[in-house]
């Protein structure tokens, strides 16, 4: 589900199967099954009460022991061309998507950062769909509400 960065519509809820049962713990706010970020209600609730943009939320079903409701795929819909794959290391360069594939640690070129007119509080990098970079904003609004399943890390910049 992670091929465009345009809207998407779903004539009938996706379902996301989660292979371990991890009867100790309740679910988090945030799971990632490969490449597929799913959110909780309460972590949509968030971003709609605080109108940050960038995702688009996809209702789904999670199958773990039984089928629940309340999660939605979070799909990106704002991306920018930042990444710095020479000092991000990447390699395995997918030409029908001009994504790379893997690697080793996000850089972001500090010239194109600075020169590049961000409007979204939450996006991806054009060129490595896989890690969402998001404003102090969103990080505060989520960690102000105790959202489990995530974590921050600061964005690097190449020189």
């Amino acid at each position: 589900m992670n091929i465009t960065d345009k809207p998407l519509l779903f004539y009938k809820k996706p379902l996301l199967e989660v292979q371990d049962i991890y009867t100790q713990r309740r679910f988090s706010d945030v799971l990632k099954a490969g490449s597929c970020i799913s959110v909780s209600d309460k972590v949509q609730r968030i971003f709609f009460e605080h109108g940050f943009q960038g995702a688009q939320f996809i209702p789904l079903l999670v199958n773990n022991n039984g089928t629940h409701d309340g999660y939605a795929f979070m799909h990106k819909i704002a991306t920018y061309d930042l990444l710095d794959p020479i000092t991000s290391e990447a390699d395995g360069f997918c030409v029908d998507e001009n994504i790379y594939t893997h690697i080793i640690t996000l850089y972001l070129d500090k010239a194109r950062f600075k020169t590049t007119n961000i409007e979204h509080d939450i996006f991806m990098c054009s060129t490595y769909c896989s890690e969402f970079i998001c404003n102090e904003r969103v990080k505060k609004a989520l960690e102000d509400a105790n959202v489990t399943g995530i974590e921050f890390e600061p964005v690097e910049f190449s020189s």
